[in-house]
């Protein structure tokens, strides 16, 4: 019983791996050939994604027919939050390409790790992803899709942990040529950034940006000692 859990995991996990491949490298073809089988492929990978995603989200929160599996739960962490997999960044690459309703349901698989950061410790591997000049792949890639909400929604519950101050507000530098194209510019402090898209004429960022900013400067629990 034991063996046929770990391979409904590794199954899952290593399934979910691939299709996110196959479904970004679908959309950047390489010849012809490749472009008149994009279609079949990236429905393919979406319809296998959405069912992978499905099974790890119930074994996460559950709902009124299942409970959630926390051995399974801990299982998918630990190859979530893994160098090697590279699959927090993934999930979260792959949200532009998924309908609404698979892409909420990563976010919120998303959001149940770092609210428990403290015990997974997530915040030491996003953070070991941070080049010497403060470029991170998953702070930069949840702001390039900022104006999707699932993406919104994960960087306002990292604001929300202690753990993850001090790296948003010292260390963190982010490459800005979406928002502000005329003014070219780059490298923006974490804050800088926010306060730039407080001022953006679509609501659902304005709105995002103001949450997470005021979060982020006023929570009384936003002092944490990196251990």
């Amino acid at each position: 019983m034991k063996s046929l859990m770990r391979n409904e995991v590794d199954r899952t996990l290593d399934s979910l791996i691939k299709q996110i491949k196959t479904l970004i490298d679908a959309k950047s073809p390489r010849s012809k050939d490749d472009t008149r089988k994009v279609p079949k492929i990236k429905s393919s990978a979406i319809e296998r994604i959405s069912k992978d995603v499905d099974n790890i989200y119930h074994w996460f929160i559950g709902d009124i027919d299942k409970k959630p599996n926390h051995k399974n739960k801990q299982k998918c962490i630990a190859k979530i939050i893994n160098h090697k997999t590279n699959l927090f960044l993934l999930l979260i690459e792959s949200m532009k390409y998924l309908e609404f309703n698979t892409a909420k349901l990563i976010s919120q698989i998303i959001i149940n790790i770092i609210k428990n950061s403290k015990i997974n410790n997530c915040h030491h591997y996003i953070k070991s992803l941070t080049d010497k000049n403060g470029y991170n792949l998953i702070i930069q890639c949840l702001f390039d899709q900022y104006h999707e909400q699932n993406c919104n929604s994960i960087l306002c519950e990292m604001v929300n942990r202690s753990e993850f101050t001090t790296m948003l507000l010292y260390s963190i530098k982010i490459t800005d040529t979406k928002f502000n194209k005329d003014n070219n510019i780059y490298s923006l402090d974490f804050v800088e950034l926010l306060m730039i898209l407080v001022q953006n004429a679509d609501l659902i960022i304005s709105k995002s940006s103001h949450k997470t900013l005021y979060k982020l400067l006023t929570n009384e629990n936003n002092i944490y000692i990196d251990k």
